[in-house]
């Protein structure tokens, strides 16, 4: 017998006798996930009632995460896992209540309570997205990618976040948001001192502007500007010198089917 397989029959052997012991991420974790993704979400919206009927699956994939043991793994290994973890969990959360809620915020502290184990810790979706993906991985983009569930966040991918095209989703996700007029708006606009050249944003610029200032762009204007359209992009050039930023309203309604219609 090689060595090699040794080594892994070893593992299992061990593995088998502790059952306490955690699954290591296994390369098609999230494919379970992915495959609800496209079944139930259409172009960011969800269809909730459908995902009810299939909340058994979508309880198996949340008791993978549970069980999954992150040591030694990449970045790009966590980053997934915790996009996806967040996803998931809040997806779960409307279902609770679904179809008795209008906004995540119609539910008791929605981001505070610590109920959702995800790699050997209990955790709240605030704790996922402050303290995993803000602080310990620290990447901006994150906020195009996670999704409260509300009409003004991110539309919600119909595909899973996987760890070896991470960057890529992240930056179309980026792309995506960025590009969508709800989300970013310019226009001359007329006062009675003259015109103003003005820049409207999406709330998370707002609330995260921190985040993307640690980007190599350096602040939030220039983060909007790398990922913008070529006319919006254009036109933040021009008049960066004299450029006001302002910040558009935020719907905070269910971003599922009937809020769609």
């Amino acid at each position: 017998m090689k060595p090699s397989h040794l080594v892994a029959l070893l593992l299992l052997f061990c593995l088998a006798l502790n059952g306490t012991a955690s699954a290591v991420v296994a390369p098609d974790l999230h494919r379970p996930f992915a495959t609800l993704l496209q079944r139930h979400v259409d172009r960011g919206v969800v269809d909730y009632a459908a995902f009810q009927v299939d909340v058994k699956a979508l309880d198996s994939y949340l008791q993978t995460l549970a069980d999954a043991d992150l040591s030694g793994t990449d970045r790009a290994t966590r980053l997934a896992f915790y996009i996806n973890a967040y996803n998931a969990c809040t997806i779960r959360l409307i279902l609770r209540h679904f179809p008795n809620i209008a906004s995540i915020r119609d539910i008791h502290k929605p981001w505070k309570t610590r109920e959702w184990k995800l790699a050997g810790e209990t955790l709240s979706l605030d704790d996922v997205e402050h303290k995993k993906l803000r602080r310990e991985l620290a990447e901006p983009r994150i906020h195009f990618a996670i999704v409260c569930a509300s009409i003004s966040c991110p539309h919600l991918a119909s595909h899973a976040y996987d760890s070896e095209r991470i960057d890529a989703q992240l930056e179309q996700a980026a792309d995506d948001f960025i590009q969508a007029p709800a989300n970013v708006q310019v226009e001359m606009r007329k006062g009675i001192f003259g015109t103003r050249p003005m820049l409207y944003l999406s709330k998370i610029f707002d609330w995260f502007g921190g985040d993307f200032e640690s980007t190599p762009q350096g602040s939030v204007v220039d983060f909007v500007a790398a990922h913008a359209t070529a006319e919006v992009a254009a036109f933040i050039v021009a008049h960066r010198a004299e450029l006001k930023v302002d910040h558009l309203p935020y719907d905070w309604d269910l971003n599922g089917k009937r809020a769609a219609q």
